[in-house]
């Protein structure tokens, strides 16, 4: 099974891990993501989805704001069945 992690990287380069809730800067915290075409783009923490309410359209914006100037990578990861 494919599995990845997603790093994101700051305008200044410092680099955190994907997380349920919270970025986190401890690798053991990542989140551990199945690797399919949803996942393997940006992170939805960057405002990338599809927003349909309203609401959802101005928290994207905000999240696009928050986070202009950020990259981010995945990172293969073996995982045992």
């Amino acid at each position: 099974m494919n599995r990845h992690i997603t790093i994101l990287i700051s305008p200044t380069g410092e680099e955190f891990y994907e997380a349920y809730g919270p970025m986190t800067k401890d690798r053991s915290e990542a989140t551990l993501f199945h690797t399919n075409e949803r996942t393997i783009g940006a992170p939805w923490r960057f405002g990338n989805q599809e927003p349909f309410w309203a609401s959802e359209i101005e928290a994207a914006a905000a999240a696009r704001r928050e986070y202009r100037g950020w990259t981010f990578r995945h990172e293969p990861q073996t995982v045992e069945n």
